[in-house]
């Protein structure tokens, strides 16, 4: 394998590439943590169903970074990593448009997939 030089710019682009997709990530999975009061409302539910998506995501999170790790072994770093972000950023939109608890489970769980397949 060659050794290959790259540029300040590129180095600079990549992490803050790679800052950003910390954030949102991370933004993403604690913002639910103050919409849960909201979130109970409009379902019209407790508190503690809400909740729930919050876990599924962060359990599968854990799933996703060893089910992407795994591809990222078998087909590279790159092809994982834009999967990941697909996962997390498509499953992430849909999310907002839930009309029913369940479909919050899915898709939380979903995103959480690609939020920790990101991380890896």
């Amino acid at each position: 394998m060659g050794d290959v030089e790259y540029s300040l710019g590129e180095k600079v682009g990549a992490f803050g590439g790679i800052m950003i997709g910390h954030f949102l990530d991370g933004y993403n999975l604690v913002l639910i943590s103050y919409l849960l009061v909201p979130m109970a409302r409009y379902f019209h539910t407790g508190i503690g169903n809400i909740s729930l998506a919050a876990t599924l995501s962060l359990i599968f999170s854990a799933l996703g970074g060893v089910m992407l790790g795994w591809l990222a072994d078998r087909y590279g770093r790159r092809n994982a990593l834009v999967l990941s972000v697909v996962i997390f950023g498509v499953f992430t939109l849909l999310s907002g448009a839930v009309t029913a608890l369940w479909q919050l489970y899915v898709l939380r769980a979903l995103v959480g997939l690609g939020v920790g397949a990101s991380g890896e």
